[in-house]
């Protein structure tokens, strides 16, 4: 019933609404996925950059927010 209305309003089948809806879905799980593997990326990187400057001696002032958020100068 109230997908049949949804559909009415805006000019489309159920079906076509439904497919439409669908294809909505899969974009946000798919750009979801993307952040999820941007934010590990980033993580990745930060422990990386650390490991360097434990490595190398040099002092990173952070921002709060744990570990893996260095703040470097002019970053």
């Amino acid at each position: 019933m109230l997908m049949k209305m949804l559909a009415d309003m805006v000019g489309m089948t159920p079906e076509k609404l439904q497919s439409e809806m669908e294809g909505v879905m899969g974009l946000i799980k798919t750009s979801s996925d993307t952040l999820m593997r941007v934010e590990r990326n980033t993580q990745d990187n930060a422990r990386a950059l650390r490991a360097i400057c434990d490595h190398l001696k040099i002092e990173v002032p952070h921002d709060g927010h744990g570990d893996d958020h260095p703040q470097l100068p002019g970053v």
